[in-house]
This record gives C-alpha cells, sequence and structure tokens, in this order.
C-alpha cells in the first residue's frame, strides 16, 4: 500500500529498507533458533522469542502505517 503512495527515491528508499529488514530479521531469527535448536519460532516452549518477533513485526507495521498515512502519531515508537 506504501507503494501506492511513493514513487521515484522516496520507493526506492522505502524498498532497500524493507529489504534489509526482512534480511536482517531472517537472519537474526535463524541465528536464534540455532541456539534453542529449532526450526521455526512455533516450535520453542519459551515463548520470549516468539514475542520478541511479534513485537519486531508490529513496530514495523507502525511504521509503515506512519508512512502510508502521513500521520506521526505512533513515531513515539521506536
Amino acid at each position: 500500500m506504501c507503494q501506492e503512495r511513493l514513487s521515484g527515491e522516496a520507493l526506492e528508499a522505502l524498498n532497500v529498507e524493507q529489504q534489509r529488514w526482512e534480511e536482517s530479521n531472517a537472519k537474526t531469527l535463524e541465528e536464534r533458533l540455532q541456539v534453542y535448536y529449532a526450526d521455526s519460532i512455533e516450535e520453542l516452549e519459551d515463548r520470549t522469542l516468539y514475542y520478541t518477533y511479534g513485537d519486531i513485526a508490529l513496530r514495523r507495521t507502525i511504521r509503515l502505517i506512519n508512512l502510508y498515512y502521513g500521520f506521526d502519531f505512533y513515531d513515539w515508537i521506536a
């Protein structure tokens, strides 16, 4: 949806930012799952990591909502 609102350099910057965000999270999650000898986050008995990544996804979603609507209400969420 954000792609509908952006063009040119702003759109390219968003695409690069999103790709980096996805790659970084995937790599970090893979490394953390290896520590617990798990193949997926759903296999973990300790839900701390599960909730941590839920929080990361929520923060990213809020960032994209802010961008889409041009509304910085949630900017306090780092």
